[in-house]
């Protein structure tokens, strides 16, 4: 198949950015003619920029030309969209739908209906704007803190929402849960349109006894309040349990002040660096205080035998299972540390439930896997696409029929 990839990068490298390369490249490798249709949003640094295109969301004349040219040049056989926002736009739409080409999505987050895309305000989960008209993300300057920037973002959701942009416009959504297919169904979306397909991390090098002696315990993420860090802190104060913390972020200098010598902060690392060190703890621990919407690096902590510890809240519910993991209520740091002290130095259940991460992470989340998903997504809208695109000429109200990819449930 001829596929255009769809990808507005964000100014800040994040999980969204690293799943649209690892599809490029996975379906690049499969033998597919792939073209990337990107920008950055490192040009909205400068202001005049900025409110350029923020004013212009959803009617980026620019970007819709450029789209229009692109699909007759290459004639793509499907698209397949990850993010639009801000510069791209939901424009990029309207020039598939004249010529007849089948759009995929894939719901990173919930920036259709949210301001910030996460559904949390003030550390707390907030579902204020969703199926209504989004005066609250302007109330409480939702997006970036900026009352003119949440304005022009919440007038886009409105508008979107008004003119049913993706359900008339996309023919498929994937989400990555069962828990995210029951929300969007909820909130708009047909659930004949949405396909559950997880994300998939690659097969990292492995050490020669991947189930063997483990200590300490690790984090991998942005150092950001929505990823529940400063819980994290207070879970190992005062212990003697040991913990690694990969990664950056704006509350970095606040959490190493309030951190004993047994958190050791490793800044950013390579994938092969996370690898290694994954290999050698005894779990991943995930502290999220906002729905995730998936959480790849529970993925990759499966990819490394690694057992994880998580909040018990959105997609984390879903993908840490009894027998790879342990789940403690969002924003408790003392049931978290309780479940550390049970598991530190037990490596007999480290090891039985690094086994079960393992295989569960080749049965549902490997690149194989992910590849026959993908491709029987792809067909699936084609075939639905042309059906649509029939009916239409003839007249023929009936509702489509396709194939159904065979999907295999997370939960």
């Amino acid at each position: 198949m001829k596929i255009l990839l769809v990808h507005n990068y964000y100014q800040r490298r994040g999980g969204e950015d690293v799943v649209f390369e690892r599809e490029a490249k996975l379906l690049a490798e499969a033998g597919h003619d792939v073209i990337p249709f990107t920008v950055t949003n490192d040009q909205l640094q400068d202001p005049r920029e900025l409110l350029k295109i923020t004013m212009a969301l959803g009617r980026n004349k620019a970007t819709a030309l450029k789209m229009r040219n692109i699909l007759v040049s290459e004639q793509p056989d499907i698209v397949h969209v990850h993010n639009t926002f801000p510069i791209i736009s939901t424009s990029i739409f309207a020039p598939c739908d004249e010529h007849s080409i089948p759009v995929v999505q894939t719901l990173h987050n919930f920036r259709m209906f949210c301001a910030n895309g996460i559904l949390l305000r003030d550390d707390k989960a907030c579902c204020d704007c969703v199926g209504k008209v989004p005066f609250g993300a302007v109330r409480y300057r939702c997006y970036k803190k900026s009352t003119l920037g949440s304005m022009v973002v919440a007038a886009e959701i409105y508008r979107n929402s008004l003119s049913k942009v993706f359900q008339r416009q996309v023919s498929t959504f994937i989400v990555l849960t069962h828990m995210a297919k029951d929300f969007f169904a909820k909130n708009g979306l047909a659930p004949e349109d949405i396909i559950v397909k997880p994300h998939f991390a690659p097969q990292p090098a492995r050490a020669p006894n991947p189930f063997g002696p483990r200590k300490g315990f690790v984090f991998v993420g942005r150092l950001s309040r929505e990823k529940g860090v400063f819980d994290l802190i207070k879970a190992f104060q005062g212990t003697k349990l040991c913990l690694t913390i990969i990664g950056d972020g704006p509350e970095r200098a606040a959490l190493e002040s309030e951190a004993g010598a047994n958190i050791n902060f490793a800044g950013r690392m390579s994938q092969e660096e996370i690898s290694r060190v994954m290999q050698a703890s005894q779990a991943l621990i995930v502290p999220s205080v906002w729905e995730e919407i998936f959480g790849l690096v529970v993925v990759e902590a499966y990819a490394n035998a690694l057992p994880v510890i998580a909040s018990k809240i959105g997609a984390l519910a879903e993908i840490v299972r009894p027998e790879t993991g342990y789940h403690f209520e969002a924003g408790d740091p003392m049931e978290l540390r309780q479940i550390c002290e049970r598991l530190a130095g037990n490596l007999r259940e480290t090891a039985k439930r690094g086994e079960a991460a393992l295989r569960i992470f080749e049965e549902l989340y490997s690149p194989e896997a992910n590849l026959r998903q993908l491709e029987g997504i792809y067909q699936h809208t084609i075939m639905k696409k042309k059906n649509k695109t029939a009916q239409s000429l003839q007249g023929d109200p009936k509702s489509v029929k396709g194939f159904i990819p065979q999907i295999q449930h997370t939960e």
